[in-house]
């Protein structure tokens, strides 16, 4: 469906009838409301805008579902900022985070039952998950949760829910927090109800933000199986990771899972298959450039399992 700016709508359908603005607000709203209405200063109630679109001969149906307001650009345009800075922590990137989340705190746009207040809480844990604060970051990751999710309790299965995009991502932060403040079990239990929840309910491979938010929590639940050693269970889930991460082209949490796939075969005693999976990993990484990762897997392969591979 096509989107429309409210504030750039009403004016250009009023030139467009070549009526002023005291004439299109007549009867309806002062001209000065008008006026602030076309800056994108105010928005108007849904019946005031039924109004205007009558007045101005046209079908508000037709707009209704596409509307947008000039605070909701702006509002998206500071969070793919925000999320741009905090993706790549550098110290003056996480500097820049700071200055804007603060002054992000006092804005209506993300303010408690806004659009975009789950969004902002989170971008808020991140930060602390950045300053090494997990018991602070874990707190604030529950006021995320509970912004959409109010009866949540930690420790609930929530194999059930429909999970938004938003609301995957904070039990994904809550679920690498247990393992750091909780127990790894806990961490588990969480990560296999989040995957039960997604299958049941929320399969969008049509949405890009969905593929990589589910390819990372296929991940850390290999991850965190590991940790408590069920290396049957972890190469179950590694190749429920790989097949969805090959259909759908996340090349990255590929390499990943395929790294904790060889760690368990090459733990299990099968070492000729394990090696083989992990060389094929580190060509990958190396192939998509994550040079940081691709060292940090080779050193392991030798460390752990006193393999040389290139």
């Amino acid at each position: 469906m096509p989107q429309y700016r409210t504030d750039i709508l009403i004016k250009q359908l009023r030139q467009q009838k070549g009526l002023t603005q005291q004439a299109l607000a007549s009867g309806l709203c002062a001209p000065d409301t008008l006026s602030r209405f076309e800056r994108g200063e105010r928005v108007p109630s849904k019946w005031l805008f039924t109004k205007l679109m009558q007045r101005l001969g046209e079908d508000p149906e037709k707009y209704s579902g596409g509307l947008i307001t000039k605070s909701d650009k702006i509002a998206t345009e500071q969070r793919h900022r925000l999320t741009l800075l905090l993706k790549t922590p550098t110290e003056e990137n996480l500097a820049a985070a700071d200055t804007l989340i603060a002054e992000l705190e006092d804005t209506p746009l993300f303010a408690e039952g806004e659009e975009f207040y789950q969004y902002f809480l989170l971008a808020k844990t991140t930060r602390l998950i950045h300053k090494k604060d997990f018991p602070a970051a874990l707190q604030s990751v529950l006021v995320a949760i509970h912004a959409t999710v109010p009866d949540y309790n930690q420790g609930d299965d929530i194999s059930a829910y429909l999970l938004t995009y938003d609301e995957m991502r904070a039990f994904n932060i809550l679920a690498g927090l247990l393992e750091l403040v909780d127990t790894t079990e806990n961490s588990v239990t969480l990560y296999l109800g989040i995957i039960a929840a997604i299958e049941l309910n929320t399969m969008d491979t049509h949405n890009l933000e969905f593929i990589v938010q589910y390819s990372s929590i296929l991940y850390n639940t290999t991850r965190q199986l590991i940790q408590i050693g069920d290396l049957a269970k972890c190469i179950e889930f590694c190749d429920k990771a790989l097949d969805f991460c090959q259909k759908h082209g996340e090349s990255y949490f590929y390499s990943l899972c395929m790294i904790n796939k060889a760690h368990s075969l090459l733990v299990l005693g099968q070492k000729t298959e394990g090696t083989a999976l992990y060389q094929d990993a580190l060509s990958l990484l190396r192939i998509l450039k994550r040079t940081d990762r691709y060292e940090i897997a080779k050193k392991h392969a030798l460390d752990f399992h006193g393999l040389e591979l290139e």
